[in-house]
């Protein structure tokens, strides 16, 4: 997800600063602070779940190597 989408979903809140160079400022709105927790829990489950999630994503590299080899 961009920046623009998250503002476009009232996520994020910009301010722009009238100055040179320009600046512009993001913050996280109170409907996107209501994410926070769920954004922690998720975090969690994924320091939970590291070595499932590498023994995964290295049978589907291995899978992938293997089907690339055969091709050829």
């Amino acid at each position: 997800m961009q920046l623009k989408q998250l503002e476009d979903h009232e996520l994020v809140a910009k301010t722009i600063h009238p100055q040179m160079p320009p600046k512009v400022d993001y913050r996280l709105t109170t409907f996107g602070e209501s994410l926070l927790p769920i954004i922690t829990m998720l975090g969690q489950w994924g320091d939970d779940n590291q070595e499932d999630l590498r023994r995964v994503i290295e049978n589907q590299h291995s899978s992938l190597k293997r089907m690339s080899d055969q091709a050829v």
